[in-house]
């Protein structure tokens, strides 16, 4: 410092200045002192001043700190900030975030404040100079735009780019300064999301169901083509309607408590049917499919429906049960002549042709006494022999058709002659329960029974080789029903004949026929059985109430 005051009082230097620090006796203060010759040729003397400029080096510290946090803060932000000079067209500022976003060093941008816009298509380019001049046309101080950059390395990047015009106190602009956001994945999640929109709305469109969704006020904000087709309302006539308003008027509080609590339960899937009122007033059957839709924070923001147009499947339904009833009848009448047919039969076979037998027997008898010829006796012995069999088989078929003891004695004892006739000749053991029944019951039940256990043991006679049968009749827990099983320790069989399968001994049709029989008196009939494990028939038939 003093050789520099020496060179001002020499006339080196015509004059020296430096500031420095006073501590004082609570605080420091800066003085600057200013030497300065006198004498423009031959120095004469100097000037010298001292003045306190603490306020001024606050101010310059202040500054200084503030330039640094503004730095520091624009360096580890993502956003690439810039400040140019209008006047001077210099960039007086780009943060480090530029070279990332943009791809190009900030010295290019120091050195052509313009050097970005390399970067844009002709097209992009021409589009934001046609923008950024509309914009200069309004009062506006702040500018924002969205273009997308080719960086050096062929990456494309999007761009939001903010500006804003820095005014002095005349209103002249000064500076411009402004962020440049890079919003590519939030652009490219934007385009995937409206391409999967796209897509899932051509889906919708092209699926063949109806497409429909609701926001939770019953609203319409989506339909596809084939709800309009369906009811014949326009596109612009449903979007923004009330659902259950345009297409189903006065529809009762259950379908609309439904809606409310799919909105509150939340379930994944909800299946409902319902119908809906075309704009002829036609009423279609539709069978839904709804989900419940979802913001992304989580909100339930309504419901998408996929719907299936069953009005004529219904119809057909209908038909085919209102025919499966008439067939059901027309079996039940079928079997009622069946049984009929064989009472007529067995009466004829016993009274008419029995009777004409034993006639023709006793004839026979006569006639013996007149024979004299030993060849004559032995042919009229062969005849009665014959006659005498042919009256035990159509005795035989007789009862086979329709047992007396059923119309004289009751089930019961009509089952018993029955298992004593069928295993008169065999060494099979058989055990007969019968409790819990009333004395009497209805002829089609006695007579289903009766040819369920008839069916039963012929089957067990044929196919089983079993040495041992069992049938139980009793009036079940309740006493309403009747309920029977036939078991045997018989060699068994595949189940599948229950199916529907006859099996190659040809078992399975009458078993079959006797499954349906029982059915269709609104009973049940279980067969349980495997090879080498026995038969086990099960038959539930409801009894009528008495009360």
């Amino acid at each position: 410092m003093a050789a520099s005051i020496r060179n001002v009082l020499d006339g080196a230097q015509p004059t020296f200045s430096i500031d420095y620090p006073c501590h004082g006796p609570t605080e420091q203060n800066w003085f600057r002192l200013t030497v300065s010759s006198l004498g423009a040729t031959q120095p004469t003397g100097a000037i010298v001043m001292h003045v306190n400029v603490t306020a001024t080096k606050k101010i310059e510290a202040t500054l200084s700190a503030s330039e640094l946090g503004f730095h520091q803060m624009a360096a580890n932000i993502s956003d690439a900030f810039f400040l140019a000079d209008t006047h001077s067209k210099r960039m007086l500022y780009v943060s480090s975030a530029y070279e990332e976003i943009f791809g190009q060093s900030c010295a290019a941008m120091y050195a052509d404040p313009n050097a970005w816009l390399a970067l844009l298509s002709p097209d992009e380019r021409m589009r934001l100079h046609a923008e950024y001049c509309a914009h200069q046309k309004t009062s506006n101080t702040r500018f924002d735009c969205v273009f997308h950059i080719v960086r050096p390395d062929l990456a494309v990047r999007w761009i939001a780019l903010k500006v804003f015009s820095i005014q002095d106190e005349n209103g002249r602009v000064t500076r411009i300064t402004g962020a440049a956001e890079d919003i590519t994945k939030s652009k490219n999640v934007a385009r995937a999301l409206y391409e999967s929109e796209f897509r899932l709305r051509e889906l919708l469109t092209n699926i063949g169901l109806i497409s429909v969704m609701l926001n939770c006020d019953a609203k319409i904000t989506f339909c596809n083509e084939a709800l309009t087709q369906l009811t014949g309302w326009r596109h612009d006539e449903i979007i923004g309607r009330n659902w259950f308003e345009l297409f189903m008027p006065g529809e009762s509080a259950s379908t609309l408590q439904h809606f409310a609590t799919l909105l509150a339960d939340q379930p994944e899937e909800g299946r409902h049917e319902n119908q809906i009122r075309t704009r002829s007033g036609e009423l279609r059957l539709i069978c839904w499919t709804s989900s419940i839709m979802h913001a992304h924070t989580g909100e339930v923001v309504g419901i998408a429906s996929l719907g299936e147009d069953i009005t004529e499947r219904q119809r057909e339904s209908e038909k085919i049960l209102s025919l499966n009833a008439n067939l059901e009848k027309l079996s039940g009448k079928l079997i009622q002549a069946q049984e009929q047919e064989r009472i007529n039969l067995a009466r004829e076979l016993h009274d008419e042709l029995g009777q004409r037998l034993a006639l023709l027997k006793f004839d026979l008898y006569q006639l013996r006494r007149h024979l004299a010829e030993p060849d004559a006796i032995g042919i009229w012995i062969n005849i009665d022999a014959a006659i005498v069999t042919l009256i035990g088989q159509i005795r035989v078929i007789s009862v086979s058709l329709r047992p007396p003891a059923l119309d004289y004695l009751g089930l019961e004892s009509a089952i018993r002659r029955l298992l004593a006739r069928q295993f008169a000749n065999s060494a099979i053991t058989t055990v007969f329960e019968y409790a819990g029944l009333p004395t009497t019951l209805e002829p089609s039940i006695e007579i289903a029974v009766y040819r369920i256990v008839q069916e039963s043991l012929t089957n067990i006679i044929r196919h089983a080789d079993a040495m041992r049968v069992v049938v139980e009749i009793n009036g079940g827990e309740s006493g309403r029903e009747l309920e029977m099983i036939i078991r045997d320790n018989g060699r068994g069989f595949d189940r599948t004949v229950v199916s529907g399968h006859v099996l190659p001994n040809g078992g399975g049709s009458g078993l079959l026929g006797m499954k349906e029989r029982i059915e269709l008196m609104g009973g049940s009939f279980e067969v349980e059985t495997a090879p080498g494990h026995g038969t086990r028939i099960v038959v539930s038939l409801p009894l009528k109430n008495d009360d």
